[in-house]
């Protein structure tokens, strides 16, 4: 093909008259997106670039290939960048002219535009919050996340806060900010990763998952002794792609297990795992190498619909409702045989006149970005992708008065034919309206990395319903919150894989953690906050509790609450990485097996243990029953032992007993119970014990006082006390 037949290919399907504004693009070698890159860089495309997007003299993209070092040196040629994904698929950022010589390569298979994600934080929960409760709270345990990975991809990095020291020294390893630098640093850096707009949501993050016990604070993370990995990412799907690759060689360099953090995402993708980063994440699977992702805050914006047409000829309007700065949505045809099956046609309704408008050539030219129809190659599957500004709507429209929706209009081009759309959330939906429109739901909402077969997917619940304000001590509360409950914002599944989401739900909503103290801080009047984030604890450069009136975001670090899938996602990270020290070689497919059969259901969730729901995934995590059945699974299958077994058990204390898990084998154990002055109440005797063995003291119908539980093994005595 020669250079200029692609863009002639291209405009040959491109949006000519108002009323057939369509593209189709079946038989090329790129996406929507990128086609309208190209035809816009032409300056042939009636659809006009937004601030929004990338610009276009550079292309960022997925490209697959059946040549990948070829392709990648064609690339460098050309002034390009690449990175090798696999041998089959690259990452590229590319000057938009060269693309015409890209998919000219025999090599090059399809071309698959880069996705900008956003942050899963919901910021309208971000005034209030609670002290964390930290999962493992009453568990005596070795398990801390000691010699395990911890990578966190985000934004909003805080690289020396406390909360990532141990005794003064850094327990961060690694450091990408993949913002700035096309490089990892060879040194961890003072400061943050200059992403001040974003709350400090990275060191939140990451402060949740492996946050350090500090004696100042008692809000410290899951696996407190994890080695600490931060990418500060651009949330492009390339350039993720990049950083998960980079965190996997670290990980096999170090020689180490590792639980990966993704608390962002996108609504705008197939749902069936089809698309160039998802089939990539798949592949980052393996034993040691786990993945935790963020199901989303979309429950209640009304962003899914669906139809079946029964006969061919029958047709029905999508409307969406107005958002602040754009509208963003996909359809996807659900017949996988490479046909169309559906007609699309853009309008714009105008709920004042009550008319259903159809735009000429040049108002189209002013307010779309992305519009067009193609044939995934992926999946065989029709799509149909259209982003309006909404703004530049109304201007081209040259009307600010009148309430104006972007629609299409869906028509069955064959009987039994049936689509799903997917709106993008910011503050709009799916809606019926005078006639118009389907009404969305809350169903197959979920995030395109928690849609990955092998990376849990996690919702949310309700942590806390009060908090104690740094400011004044002053107690804070929400009566209609329950903790425990389902958060009102966690989004539902089940998704369109063979492995429904979410996988579990743990406590995401009103979370204390560790605040970047650069993200837009703000002082005066008695009050202090980072990025309108109340602060509900302080601490000095050594760890040590600070008073408020004696605070300064100058030399003082914070602790402060948010809200969101972002928070419950790291819960589930750190106890991975627990569970990873007891068992370091654990598969997604195992953590899945853990948590189905461990996972409480209770009457919160209803149903049993082992039942899956749209909203709740198999249950609330159990932190130690998985711990249990991680140890099991490596005794009974042979796996790598534990990384460090310098203790041998780990003790859970509950109101009426003691839970005493074996970490290691012995041939034979003493657990003993004596009163302070040495008069044995029990006494058990255990051998020829596996790892993940239980055995049960009982407090019941002892006098209140003071107790020693002592468990001996040939190699060990561990003593505890307990209070009855």
């Amino acid at each position: 093909m020669k250079p200029s037949s692609i863009l002639t290919l291209l405009i040959a399907g491109s949006i000519a008259l108002p009323a057939a504004a369509q593209v189709d693009v079946t038989g090329t070698k790129t996406d929507v997106t990128v086609m309208q890159q190209w035809m816009r860089h032409n300056n042939r495309s009636p659809l006009r670039a937004m601030g929004t997007t990338v610009a276009t003299d550079t292309l960022r993209a997925f490209v697959q290939v059946t040549d990948a070092q070829t392709v990648a040196d064609s690339i460098s040629a050309w002034g390009g960048t690449t990175c090798i994904i696999s041998d089959n698929l690259l990452t590229i950022h590319l000057p938009i002219h060269a693309l015409s010589r890209l998919t000219d390569m025999p090599e090059v298979t399809y071309v698959e535009s880069s996705r900008r994600q956003r942050m899963k934080l919901d910021n309208a929960r971000t005034s209030t919050g609670v002290e964390r409760v930290h999962l493992g709270e009453g568990l005596e345990t070795p398990f801390t996340g000691k010699g395990v990975m911890v990578a966190v991809i985000d934004q909003g990095f805080e690289y020396q806060h406390p909360a990532f020291k141990a005794n003064g020294t850094s327990r961060v390893v690694k450091v990408w900010n993949h913002l700035k630098s096309k490089t990892p640093y060879t040194y961890i850096p003072a400061g943050h990763d200059g992403a001040e707009d974003t709350g400090g949501h990275a060191t939140h993050v990451t402060g949740i998952a492996a946050g350090s016990k500090l004696p100042g604070t008692p809000y410290h993370g899951i696996a407190p002794e994890a080695d600490i990995v931060m990418v500060a990412s651009g949330f492009s799907s390339t350039a993720v792609a990049e950083e998960l690759k980079w965190v996997s060689d670290l990980a096999k360099s170090r020689g180490q297990a590792v639980a990966v953090n993704m608390s962002f995402g996108t609504n705008i993708h197939p749902y069936d795992a089809t698309d160039n980063m998802s089939r990539f994440v798949q592949s980052m699977s393996r034993p040691g190498f786990l993945m935790a992702a963020a199901m989303g805050n979309e429950n209640g914006l009304n962003l899914h619909v669906s139809h079946t047409f029964d006969t061919a000829g029958s047709s029905i309007y999508l409307v969406m409702d107005y958002a602040d700065y754009y509208n963003n949505a996909i359809i996807w045809s659900m017949d996988a045989d490479g046909k169309k099956h559906f007609k699309f046609t853009p309008y714009i309704y105008n709920a004042t006149t009550k008319q259903m408008l159809t735009l000429t050539t040049e108002e189209w030219n002013n307010c779309v970005n992305d519009m067009g129809e193609s044939i995934n190659p992926n999946n065989n599957r029709q799509y149909f992708l259209v982003l309006v500004d909404n703004i530049n709507l109304a201007n081209a429209l040259n009307d600010y008065s009148s309430e104006l929706y972007m629609a299409v209009k869906v028509e069955a081009l064959t009987d039994d034919a049936t689509f799903h759309a997917w709106m993008d959330p910011v503050i709009g939906g799916f809606v019926a309206i005078d006639n118009y429109g389907i009404a969305g739901d809350n169903d197959y909402v979920i995030c395109n990395y928690a849609n990955v077969p092998d990376v849990m997917g996690v919702g949310a619940t309700v942590n806390r319903s009060d908090w104690t304000h740094y400011l004044n001590g002053m107690k804070v509360g929400f009566d209609n919150l329950s903790v425990g409950n389902l958060a009102n914002f966690s989004s539902r599944g089940p998704g369109m894989t063979d492995v429904p989401k979410p996988t579990t739900v743990t406590p995401g909503d009103y979370v204390v953690s560790a605040l970047n103290r650069y993200a837009d801080v703000e002082e005066g009047n008695g009050n202090l906050q980072i990025d309108g984030t109340f602060i509900v604890a302080g601490v000095n450069g050594q760890g040590e509790a600070v008073a408020y009136k004696n605070a300064s975001t100058e030399t003082d670090d914070f602790y402060g609450v948010m809200s969101g899938t972002s928070m419950a996602t790291p819960m589930l990270t750190g106890i991975m990485a627990l569970w990873l020290q007891a068992n370091p070689e654990l598969t997604a497919e195992q953590v899945r097996e853990i948590i189905r059969t461990t996972a409480v259901r209770d009457s919160q969730t209803g149903g049993v243990q082992g039942q899956w729901t749209a909203g709740w995934g198999y249950g609330k995590v159990d932190a130690y029953a998985g711990l249990k059945k991680a140890l099991e699974m490596g005794a009974t299958d042979g796996i790598a032992p534990m990384i460090s077994d310098l203790t041998p058990v780990t003790l859970l204390k509950q109101e009426d007993a003691w839970r005493i898990l074996f970490n290691v084998p012995t041939t034979r154990a003493e657990v003993t119970l004596t009163s302070l002055s040495g008069t044995v109440i029990s006494r058990t005797s255990l051998g020829h014990i596996q790892a993940g063995h239980e055995t049960t003291v009982s407090l019941t119908d002892l006098p209140q006082g003071m107790y020693i539980i002592t468990v001996s093994t040939p190699h060990s005595r561990l003593s505890r006390k307990v209070m009855r």
